[in-house]
């Protein structure tokens, strides 16, 4: 009988302490353990690269634009883009033969003209400089972010470069974040991921890392839904030691924006 009466109690003190650890304010992270970073429209602005292209090919042929490319050619890929001009513009040349000098105008693109966003090159040195390691995941091919961040003298600033091309993903799926948190020798919760779009920011927050939503003109009438999406959102990249104040002392309300 006693016994019994010592397992409800127990039973009583267990449930009031889980229900006082419910109530307890949760912080986002912790620590901070490393950082991954998304690349266009995220730390480079380039999401006009299509409209780019487009032009450049055609212009370089003396073949006068008749199609909005800004619209047609905003989110497509190299092989959409190479199908779009050879349709639209009844081309007498071969997939193959299209498809290098994309390449090329792109390569161009990336080595000659794109930008980085403000402040993101002060972002990231200081960051470095609290031995924060960093990783990019990018969509894009591997040579092109080289290509750009040699430019601007930040490539040493990142510990590696994963490209959805090489992993043969997407960022639909969670592996590419999960491999570069392998590489920082990380847990999810204590990484940081800035992502602009609103899928890849889901990804990374249903893998349970913590999401910092980047502002980009390209996604803006979808901002509203990238906040509710992330932990935290940038409208610009402010002064590190104000955002790392941020991550680490705020309880964990979404969308807070810095």
């Amino acid at each position: 009988m006693i016994k019994l009466k010592y397992l409800n109690l127990m039973r009583k003190i267990l449930f009031f302490i889980f229900i006082a650890f419910l109530w307890l304010p949760a912080t986002v992270c912790a620590e901070i353990t490393g950082a991954i970073f998304d690349m266009d429209g995220t730390l480079i602005d380039s999401m006009k690269m299509w409209s780019y292209v487009g032009n450049t090919y055609l212009n370089n042929l003396g073949i006068k634009i008749t199609t909005d490319l800004d619209k047609d050619m905003y989110s497509v890929g190299i092989k959409d883009a190479v199908k779009y001009l050879k349709t639209n513009y009844n081309l007498p040349q071969t997939d193959e033969k299209i498809f290098f000098d994309i390449e090329q105008i792109i390569e161009h693109y990336y080595e000659e003209v794109v930008c980085l966003k403000p402040g993101v090159k002060e972002f990231i040195l200081d960051m470095k400089n609290d031995n924060i390691p960093i990783v990019i995941v990018t969509s894009s091919m591997k040579k092109l972010a080289v290509l750009v961040l040699s430019r601007f003298f930040i490539l040493e600033d990142f510990i590696d470069i994963l490209s959805c091309h090489d992993f043969k993903t997407d960022k639909s799926k969670p592996d590419i974040y999960i491999e570069a948190v392998k590489i920082i020798q990380g847990l999810p919760e204590n990484t940081l991921v800035f992502e602009d779009s609103i899928c890849a920011a889901k990804t990374a927050y249903n893998a349970g890392f913590v999401v910092i939503g980047v502002y980009d003109d390209s996604n803006m009438k979808n901002q509203e839904e990238l906040k509710l999406t992330s932990n935290f959102y940038l409208l610009c990249y402010p002064q590190y030691s104000t955002f790392k104040k941020n991550i680490i002392e705020r309880n964990n309300n979404k969308s807070r924006i810095i």
